[in-house]
């Protein structure tokens, strides 16, 4: 009966590392892929027409795909933070597992504080 508990005991440590890590892989993502400042250029052609296609905002798409990753969109576009306020939360979301450059947090810290 013993050698049952123990190995009982050992699937589920097991079965719990792996729930961990799963959740930990969903929250952190590679910021190798982002590399754009948030700036969008109109394109214009030979004949000087300029592209009308909206500009899109990269800062709040960085916003989205990180923070969605643990959090409903609401939650954040609720949250009512000062600069120093949203930087407690950055630091907290980091220490709980969030991947993220310097360069984005800034980017996201800058969206979220002017939102």
């Amino acid at each position: 009966m013993r050698g049952k508990s123990r190995f009982f005991i050992v699937v589920l440590v097991a079965l719990l590392l792996l729930s961990l890590t799963v959740g930990m892989t969903a929250c952190s993502s590679d910021d190798a892929t982002e590399t754009d400042t948030g700036s969008a250029i109109d394109s214009s052609d030979d004949e000087g027409a300029v592209d009308a296609a909206e500009p899109v905002d990269t800062r709040r798409q960085l916003v989205e795909t990180k923070c969605s990753l643990c959090h409903t969109m609401d939650r954040v576009w609720d949250a009512d933070y000062n600069t120093e306020q949203w930087i407690g939360v950055i630091e907290r979301m980091k220490q709980n597992g969030l991947v993220i450059s310097i360069e984005s947090e800034a980017l996201i810290l800058e969206y979220l504080t002017n939102q």
